[in-house]
């Protein structure tokens, strides 16, 4: 329906119509779907009125079969002549109530194999159903996910063969679960290989200033690691931290941001900081915190952040949309290390942005060279121009205090020697 408020009425969209006595009264049981396994209690508990035992025997009792036995020691269901054995994997509890409604599962489940009477159950299921408007029969509106649970009340009739008075147990809660918070914790160690984009005055490498950005899917917040000045052979060194806190709901695997729900992934981005122009983007990496890609390392295919709480290990870099037109494939390697804690955690051991306490970190012993010049004319000066050609510097400073003085003796000698010799 389209709500539309008290004015008028509100608008059929579309709807679907589900026969329910043909349901019921289904050979195949579509009453209420057979899950796979028997759970007394939690949040998938039994849901029909009768129990495993209950629709085995009343199925046994409509086909004028023998009533089952459930011989316990061998997890076994004996139906006539025909012997069933429950799967090890099916049986889960000890109690030998709650293990002979097990083992009656295990016979339902495998009805079809019953000569002549067996057929398939409904199992356990969500299904998909079209949205039709009358006045529109042949265009869909729509789909619409649910389940129907038909079950019997009061004294149990002649379709289970029990006398016994059905108690229907309390609906299923179908509140959406509640999202819980979290704190990613990112630490970007360092990155190797990244491509150099700009020729230095002082050298014939190219070299590259990079920082790296991050954020989370949905969060508009960004953060940065400082930067990195001329990185001459494509090594960047960080060892900086990311703080990202969140929302996540792990039913549907979404983060929570705002009145939206989006998949959970960790984007960063390596970047070359430019002085006067618009900084360049030197390529970027996506990972999904479910289904981390294998790291440089790791023995294991994939890793879920969510039960590891920790992972560490480089990945790659993808380039930028120009940098992969002229061919290049990798824009270099990161190398990082995750935590995932949850928010009671992180209140109880908080840690700081950055290199900043409380759990500071060490700043990284990077090259002495790597620095702006135009930041630190000084230092820029002693490092990279000084330092490497001193010797040179003190030869030409010499050399030209001497073509100084050789041309000012020059200037001045002649007219010395006029006034020496004639006195003017």
């Amino acid at each position: 329906m389209d709500h539309v408020g008290h004015v008028s009425g509100d608008h059929l969209l579309g709807q679907t119509v589900i026969d329910l006595e043909n349901r019921f009264y289904s050979r195949h049981l579509g009453g209420c779907g057979l899950p796979r396994r028997y759970e007394p209690q939690g949040p998938n508990a039994w849901r029909d009125a009768r129990r495993p035992t209950d629709i085995l025997t009343g199925l046994c009792r409509a086909y004028h079969l023998p009533d089952p036995v459930i011989d316990l020691p061998r997890a076994v269901v004996i139906v006539g002549d025909l012997c069933l054995e429950a799967p090890a994997a099916s049986l889960r509890s000890a109690d030998p109530r709650v293990r002979t409604e097990e083992i009656a599962l295990a016979g339902l489940l495998a009805w079809q194999t019953f000569p002549r009477v067996g057929c398939d159950l409904v199992p356990e299921h969500v299904e998909t159903r079209s949205l039709i408007h009358p006045r529109h029969p042949g265009v869909e509106q729509g789909k619409l996910e649910m389940w129907v649970d038909v079950l019997p009340t009061g004294i149990a009739g002649l379709w289970s063969g029990i006398t016994t008075t059905l108690i229907v147990p309390p609906a299923v809660d179908v509140q959406p679960p509640l999202p819980r918070g979290y704190e990613l914790r990112v630490v970007v160690l360092q990155a190797v290989n990244v491509v150099g984009t700009e020729w230095t005055i002082f050298s014939r490498n190219l070299a590259s200033d990079v920082y790296v950005v991050g954020w989370i899917s949905g969060i508009d917040k960004l953060q940065k690691t400082d930067v990195h000045f001329r990185s001459m052979d494509g090594e960047a060194l960080f060892n900086w931290r990311f703080v990202f806190p969140f929302e996540y709901v792990s039913a549907d695997g979404k983060v929570i941001v705002g009145d939206r729900r989006l998949p959970l992934r960790l984007h960063l981005t390596l970047m070359d900081y430019d002085t006067f122009t618009k900084d360049d983007i030197l390529g970027s990496a996506t990972l999904d915190l479910r289904r981390l890609e294998r790291p440089s390392g790791s023995e294991v295919e994939t890793v879920d952040l969510f039960r590891a709480g920790h992972a560490r290990g480089w990945w790659p870099v993808l380039p930028a949309e120009a940098a992969a037109k002229r061919g290049k494939k990798l824009a270099g390697k990161v190398e990082l290390d995750l935590q995932l804690v949850t928010q009671e955690e992180a209140a109880q051991d908080p840690v700081g942005l950055g290199r900043n306490p409380p759990h500071a970190l060490a700043k990284p012993r990077r090259p002495t060279d790597a620095l702006s010049f135009l930041r630190h004319p000084w230092r820029g000066f002693y490092y990279l121009i000084w330092r490497k050609n001193r010797i040179k510097i003190i030869c030409y400073c010499l050399l030209v205090l001497a073509v100084a003085g050789l041309l000012a003796g020059v200037y001045a000698v002649p007219k010395y020697l006029v006034k020496r010799f004639f006195g003017v």
